[in-house]
């Protein structure tokens, strides 16, 4: 998703682009001692399994190419971008870094919900309501 949201801004393809991003993986590789911290917190996702997916995702690529992990590109001028990140989330310090990478337009918004695990707006917890009504809004913008 980040990767399509980096196209949209390098190639203006249809026009503005809106993003809502919950849980960006912008690393597709998680250090020994980072996987230890986040191990404890993330109730859902497991470095093992994700360590799977990232050499599926990379498909042959260089961990560090921008189709991989959008932190590697140009992300000049992308605007509209919302991301969703709970602080419990083996993501969050990957979402942070990537949005603190972000032009600081006022479009961007970052919705950190705390002690939240990944994808929480899906959940049916008290929390997903706001989250859920800030993706429509964004979507709608």
């Amino acid at each position: 998703m980040t990767s399509t949201a980096l196209v949209c801004g390098i190639r203006e393809i249809f026009g503005p682009c809106a993003a809502s991003l919950s849980g960006i993986w912008n690393s597709s590789f998680i250090s020994a001692a980072r996987s230890k911290v986040l191990k404890s917190r993330d109730p859902f996702l497991s470095v093992q399994s994700l360590s799977v997916c990232a050499e599926k995702w990379k498909d042959g690529l260089d961990a560090h190419d921008w189709h991989v992990s959008p932190i590697y590109g140009d992300l000049k001028g992308i605007r509209n971008v919302t991301v969703f990140v709970g602080t419990s989330e083996i993501f969050f310090p990957d979402v942070t870094k990537f949005f603190r990478m972000l032009d600081r337009d006022p479009s961007n918004e970052l919705i950190i919900g705390d002690e939240m695990n990944h994808v929480y707006p899906l959940f049916p917890i008290p929390e997903a309501k706001s989250a859920v009504d800030r993706i429509f809004q964004a979507v709608a913008r």
